[in-house]
């Protein structure tokens, strides 16, 4: 049940990350939604309490370092919408 639960949390999630992708803001929601559905595995796994706070903290460094991104774009462009970004800026 619990693997079911696990594989169809991911599945949706992907799902969302591909239906939004032309919003940023709700982009990093999808992915902050897939970390939250390894943390879930990872708990009822039950691995040790270190490996989950490892993991904790590179999902929190992921979702700072995606909404600090998210604030400079809205900044430089005045939207989040990705349809407009130029990732070619090298």
């Amino acid at each position: 049940m619990n693997n079911f639960m696990f594989f169809m949390m991911m599945f949706f999630s992907m799902i969302l990350f591909y239906m939004m992708m032309n919003n940023l803001l709700l982009t990093l929601m999808s992915l902050e939604f897939m970390m939250l559905t390894l943390m879930y595995e990872i708990f009822i796994m039950n691995f040790s309490l270190i490996y989950m706070l490892y993991m904790l903290s590179f999902f929190v460094c992921e979702a700072v370092l995606g909404l600090s991104m998210l604030v400079f774009y809205i900044r430089m462009n005045g939207n989040d919408m990705m349809k407009f970004m130029n990732l070619n800026l090298w």
